[in-house]
């Protein structure tokens, strides 16, 4: 059980400094964190991220932070 303290740590540091109105929905599983937004990245910080488009679901892109956890937005819209 202790080695989910470090990711759930991540997980809750992640959540604490995004506006809560921007996250849809969080997982945790095995250890493993995804975040997924209600739209496109918005913020100096979010946007200075690298963002690649996702391998698996269409229209959306990803970002991988340094502590592990997985985040999904919508593509940005032009």
């Amino acid at each position: 059980m202790t080695h989910h303290a470090l990711p759930l740590a991540n997980l809750l540091t992640f959540l604490l400094q995004h506006h809560a109105e921007d996250i849809a929905y969080v997982a945790y599983n095995e250890g493993r964190a995804s975040v997924t937004l209600n739209r496109a990245p918005k913020g100096a910080t979010m946007l200075g991220w690298e963002w690649n488009p996702s391998p698996s679901l269409r229209g959306t892109i990803v970002h991988t932070t340094p502590s592990g956890i997985t985040v999904i937005a919508p593509e940005f819209t032009r």
